[in-house]
């Protein structure tokens, strides 16, 4: 299959997913699109899905060596999926209430699909949706991983809080809240694996780059 039509087969599938709450909307489809803020939810989740089906497409894969706690992926999928969606079905009943936070979580929004498509296109065969690696792994600290070690993580926290917050999302906000704490503690289990594979490089990288927010670092186990 040509790979424009496996890029539009990714996005046709996600796009799929992500609009089955759809289905159980309680008010009629023209009610709720008639509001633009709903428009604006859509075209926000439709960012995520181009860009990573775009991103996924780029990828060669390799085969990766024996997962560590391989359910957690997973597990963490199915929270953002789960949020995702949360906040199309809320969206129908909580609006942004103003402009202020609109904006900002757009902005959010945005700056995480940017962060996880400039992290996936960067690492490449090195992207493992597992916590694993492959043969002759590299430690990558260049381009966005130079910024902070986790920008794939980052980014899609910045996606969920953004769309949980932007509709107002009581329970997306709370699922949001788990998918940091599992976040966390990926984090800890890649950084642990990585000082195994790279005591000195990592060691050095872990000492100049923060693991998940700049000015909160996140320090790898010794």
């Amino acid at each position: 299959m040509p790979k424009s039509w496996q890029l539009l087969l990714g996005i046709v599938v996600n796009g799929f997913l992500v609009s089955l709450p759809l289905l159980w909307v309680k008010v009629g489809l023209d009610v709720y699109f008639s509001h633009p803020a709903t428009w604006l939810v859509y075209l926000l989740l439709s960012v995520f899905c181009c860009a990573e089906s775009y991103a996924s497409q780029q990828l060669t894969y390799q085969r990766s060596n024996r997962a560590e706690k391989s359910g957690l992926p997973y597990l963490m999928g199915i929270i953002v999926l789960l949020v995702f969606w949360l906040c199309i079905y809320d969206s129908a009943k909580y609006l942004p209430a103003n402009s202020v936070q609109i904006l900002c979580c757009s902005v959010a929004v945005i700056a995480g699909v940017i962060l996880r498509f400039l992290s996936i296109k960067h690492l490449n065969i090195y992207f493992l949706s597992h916590i694993s690696c492959i043969d002759k792994h590299r430690l990558i600290t260049s381009g966005v991983y130079s910024i902070v070690r986790h920008p794939s993580e980052l980014g899609l926290l910045l996606i969920c809080s953004g769309l949980a917050i932007f509709t107002s999302s009581v329970s997306a906000i709370i699922l949001t809240a788990v998918l940091v704490f599992l976040s966390l503690y990926r984090i800890r289990l890649e950084d642990a694996m990585l000082q195994k594979m790279f005591p000195q490089q990592f060691s050095n990288y872990a000492g100049s780059t923060r693991g998940l927010i700049p000015g909160l670092p996140i320090r790898a186990r010794s």
